[in-house]
């Protein structure tokens, strides 16, 4: 029995060390489209604001999206002009648009953000990185920028009317398993377009 137990307290640390070895010189998982079971990736495009450092709600309206933007920097009610001046100006207010802002903690990039439709009538943006379980560099060291707003614009050409559930899901891959954080950023009705 001591000789078991002996075996064991020293295979146990040896063997973690030669995993911990071993997931060090793996490295990261590739990069790649994050999609849920039956979900579709969609295209999107993005536009920041500088200066705007708030999330915006889901809205399929632009001006909706611009005075709460406008709201975030100001306590008047919002203009009636200027907005589009200030807020998104290379934008147009398109119809079967969906319109979020969201903060940018990650690259916008296409290897580390997508979106879905999944499951009928939830969207999820999709902020993803891969990682190793153990990481030997230093990150720089330094002032850190406070996170941008990113308004994410999608088409919902084509959607079926109904309430659509807007997330935002934070994600780092490693070999195994995951870290993963959703949040729900809001819903948004979507109907019929004449």
């Amino acid at each position: 029995m001591v000789r078991f137990l002996a075996a064991g307290c020293v295979t146990l640390p040896l063997l973690g060390a030669v995993l911990a070895l071993a997931s060090a010189v793996a490295g990261a998982p590739p990069e790649h489209e994050v999609l849920s079971r039956g979900g579709h990736s969609i295209a999107y495009r993005s536009a920041y604001t500088p200066n705007l450092f708030g999330p915006i709600a889901p809205t399929t309206s632009l001006a909706g999206a611009r005075c709460e933007a406008w709201l975030q920097l100001h306590t008047e009610a919002c203009p009636d002009t200027a907005l589009p001046s200030q807020f998104w100006p290379e934008l147009q207010d398109t119809p079967d648009s969906l319109y979020v802002g969201v903060l940018a903690y990650c690259d916008m990039t296409p290897e580390h953000f997508n979106v879905e439709v999944g499951d009928g009538t939830i969207l999820t943006l999709h902020c993803h990185w891969s990682a190793p379980w153990i990481n030997l560099t230093r990150p720089p060291m330094g002032v850190v920028g406070q996170p941008i707003t990113q308004l994410v614009v999608v088409s919902t050409a084509g959607w079926t009317p109904g309430k659509y559930w807007v997330y935002r899901e934070d994600r780092v891959e490693r070999w195994l398993s995951d870290q993963v954080e959703t949040s729900l950023l809001g819903a948004v009705d979507i109907g019929k377009q004449a």
